[in-house]
C-alpha cells in the first residue's frame, strides 16, 4: 500500500443518514470558492456546502490531510466520497448532471482520468483560479 496522499475512495463515516449530501472545501481556497458559488446555482438546495474550516470537527473519521488535499462529498446514507468522486456525486445532484456520475461509474477510463485531473489541478489551484478568471465569460 502506498504513502496516503489525502484522497479517500469512499468510506462509512458511521453516523446518521443525512437529509441532504454535504460537499466539504477549502474555505481559504480562492479557486473552490468561486466554484462553489457557480455549483450552488447548479444544484440549488439539494446539496449542502461548507468550507471544511468550520465543519471538520464535526467528522472525526476523515483525517485532516484529507480535507486539506480534496474536496469531500458525505452522501445521504453517510458514507464519504472524495476528490473527483466527491465533486462528480455533488454535481449529480442537478437534474441535467446526472449523466457525469453515470460517466465516471460506467465508461472504462473516465474515473481514472477525472481522478488525476481532480489531483493535479488541486495541486494547482492558484494558478487554475488564474485561469479561471480569464477564461471564465459567463458561466450561466
Amino acid at each position: 500500500m502506498g504513502a496516503y496522499d489525502g484522497f479517500m475512495r469512499e468510506s462509512n463515516t458511521s453516523g446518521s443518514p443525512r437529509e441532504t449530501p454535504l460537499f466539504i472545501y477549502d474555505g481559504n481556497c480562492a479557486f473552490c470558492t468561486f466554484w462553489i458559488e457557480y455549483w450552488k446555482t447548479l444544484t440549488g438546495g439539494r446539496v449542502a456546502y461548507a468550507p471544511f474550516q468550520e465543519v471538520a470537527a464535526q467528522f472525526p473519521q476523515i483525517p485532516p490531510a484529507a480535507f486539506q488535499a480534496a474536496a469531500q462529498f458525505i452522501d445521504r446514507e453517510g458514507i464519504i466520497f472524495s476528490g473527483a468522486e466527491a465533486v462528480v456525486r455533488s454535481l449529480a445532484q442537478a437534474p441535467d448532471k446526472k449523466w457525469m456520475l453515470w460517466c465516471y461509474e460506467n465508461v472504462p477510463g473516465v474515473a481514472p482520468v477525472l481522478d488525476r485531473t481532480y489531483k493535479f489541478i488541486s495541486r494547482h489551484r492558484q494558478l487554475f483560479y488564474q485561469l479561471t478568471l480569464v477564461l471564465r465569460g459567463d458561466l450561466k
